[in-house]
């Protein structure tokens, strides 16, 4: 499961660059599981192999306010 800290830390990071890469997210504690999840759920995108983008920027906005 994908806690509020892991997102937030994911908002944050993703605030900083165009695209973000798996290892990066991994970096951040999330499992392949998790990115599966968050793309799924539509909060991320897959732009190509590896690499990813904001999806529902909604979603992850949220989770900066939360925090």
């Amino acid at each position: 499961m994908v806690d509020n800290e892991r997102l937030y830390k994911l908002y944050e990071a993703m605030m900083k660059v165009e695209f973000i890469t798996t290892k990066e997210i991994k970096e951040l504690g999330f499992t392949q599981h998790d990115i599966a999840k968050l793309v799924e759920d539509g909060t991320l995108i897959r732009v190509q192999r590896g690499f990813y983008n904001f999806g529902n920027v909604d979603s992850l906005f949220m989770y900066a306010v939360i925090l």
